[in-house]
């Protein structure tokens, strides 16, 4: 979920290629929702109206292995499991679906490994 008009605007962090590949922004740290859509579709109807939904497919083993590896935001900093600060947080949790925030290192994965992006400006798409 990004985009908008200021003051609820978000940054364009993630891109749709014309083949059905993404890029995403590699200095910083970007939220993905995984598993489903629910959480993308609440902050595009609640907190984003007018903005767009960047939706691609990754691999199984890929989001088995997001679950595995991230911790919560809340004590992130502190906790022994963060490695140095690149394991993906998980935020949000008291919203519908599954989101995290991931590191730089893991935009060049999630590139690699997303397919069949699609952009979704109403949630009916």
């Amino acid at each position: 979920m990004q985009g908008r008009t200021t003051p609820k605007a978000s940054m364009k962090r993630i891109s749709k290629k014309d083949d059905g590949s993404i890029s995403i922004q590699k200095d910083v740290n970007v939220n993905i929702s995984t598993g489903d859509i629910e959480h993308a579709k609440y902050f595009l109807n609640e907190k984003r109206p007018g903005g767009e939904i960047v939706a691609f497919d990754i691999p199984d083993w890929l989001d088995e292995f997001v679950k595995e590896t991230a911790i919560p935001q809340r004590g992130y900093k502190k906790n022994p499991l963060n490695q140095g600060g690149n394991a993906p947080k998980t935020v949000d949790p008291s919203t519908p679906g599954d989101s995290y925030e991931f590191p730089p290192i893991w935009s060049e994965w999630i590139e690699e490994y997303g397919k069949n992006g699609r952009i979704i400006k109403d949630i009916d798409d």
